[in-house]
């Protein structure tokens, strides 16, 4: 067996990354960020509604909200509410 150096490995990218709507979304330089962030990063304009998946269901992340993100944390992002 041959070692392989350190230097030959693949390169990760520095960061953390998250899934939203079933795509990675990245990469984020911190773990604090805002809902807004998320949407921004990922793409998704910020009229839509931004869901935390949890063991308890899907809670709501809203814009100006700051959370702490995981390494592969799952969210979904929903087109907006119709006005009632």
């Amino acid at each position: 067996m041959v070692a392989t150096p350190a230097s030959a490995a693949p390169q990760k990218a520095k960061g953390i990354f998250i899934i939203v709507n079933n795509a990675k979304v990245g990469p984020f330089p911190t773990d604090e960020v805002t809902g807004a962030q998320i949407k921004e990063k990922g793409g998704f304009a910020l009229n839509t509604e931004l869901f935390r998946i949890t063991e308890k269901g899907l809670v709501p992340v809203r814009n100006d909200e700051r959370i702490r993100i995981r390494e592969d944390e799952r969210f979904e992002d929903l087109p907006p509410s119709p006005a009632s």
